[in-house]
């Protein structure tokens, strides 16, 4: 079983061990995560020539359809308060205009003046439901529906478009996606070890992208590879694995002590994907330099 889940088994028995460890991650049965070390099972991912689903989220109807609606609702009011203050802003500017201006009147009691200022706040108190319902738009499209490790340190990650429902699937390096230094996904709580009270999510953040396009949102109930959050601290947080390791599910607040004390940045997820690299350029030109020396 160890075989199995760390890809390390003969290549007879490769797809084998493939469809194994996508049985794992779909029906979410198999071998406890705490019974595998967590290095051998990352060292697997990361050897793994084949692209690996490591997060899977279906969003619910009521994530996919209710943006719309209440996008509608804001749109809805925002325009409708915008067009009846405008007009209440005219007709007191008329009649404003029709009154005399007292001989000891201050500035701001000239029609002008009253009537930019009442204009002024009536397109500020209009630009909050008209932004709510943009908001109600963007958030639902940044929620994340899977992400694949691929092979030489980079993944793809895909969220679905609100309007259409199309899936839209970004390709980024590791080293360009990253968690906050303050998040932590594993809180060994809950079968995945990722169930936490005080939040149903944690962001990534894309520092290759622009603005709108920079933050993901990634919920804690999706599925994820081998039932075992801390390949997040791994593979976005930057958390060495040797503290990864010592990090399980009978004991939680030893992970949020050694989280909130750590300060080592050896032996992580992206020294292993930069070594595993190296090692597979290094066997390709040694079999170049045995191909061209050998007589044709």
């Amino acid at each position: 079983m160890a075989c199995l889940l760390s890809s390390k088994c003969p290549s007879g028995h490769g797809s084998f061990g493939g469809m194994m460890r996508r049985l794992v991650f779909r029906q979410g049965r198999g071998m406890r995560s705490g019974e595998v070390p967590f290095g051998s099972k990352l060292s697997g991912l990361i050897r793994n020539a084949n692209p690996e689903k490591i997060y899977s989220y279906t969003p619910p109807r009521l994530v996919r359809f209710g943006p719309l609606l209440l996008s509608g609702v804001f749109l809805a009011y925002g325009l409708s308060f915008a067009d009846w203050s405008l007009s209440s802003t005219m007709e007191l500017y008329s009649e404003d205009e029709g009154k005399a201006l007292e001989p000891d009147a201050r500035w701001w009691d000239n029609p002008r003046v009253r009537f930019y200022g009442r204009f002024a706040g009536s397109a500020a108190l209009s630009v909050i439901p008209l932004a709510l319902s943009a908001a109600a738009l963007y958030l639902p499209s940044r929620i994340v529906t899977s992400i694949t490790y691929l092979p030489n340190g980079a993944c793809t990650v895909a969220r679905r478009a609100v309007v259409t429902g199309k899936p839209v699937v970004k390709h980024v390096g590791l080293d360009r996606i990253t968690l906050s230094k303050r998040t932590r996904v594993f809180t060994g709580v809950g079968h995945q070890g990722v169930d936490d009270k005080a939040s149903f999510a944690f962001f990534l953040t894309d520092s290759s992208s622009g603005f709108w396009n920079r933050f993901y949102i990634v919920n804690r109930s999706g599925h994820i590879w081998n039932r075992d959050g801390r390949v997040f601290d791994a593979l976005f947080g930057n958390v060495p694995v040797k503290t990864l390791e010592r990090w399980n599910f009978a004991a939680p607040e030893t992970a949020k002590e050694e989280f909130n004390t750590q300060t080592r940045k050896q032996d992580n997820a992206l020294d292993l994907v930069a070594r595993e690299s190296q090692r597979s350029r290094l066997k390709g030109e040694a079999r170049s330099i045995v191909l061209n020396k050998s007589p044709k």
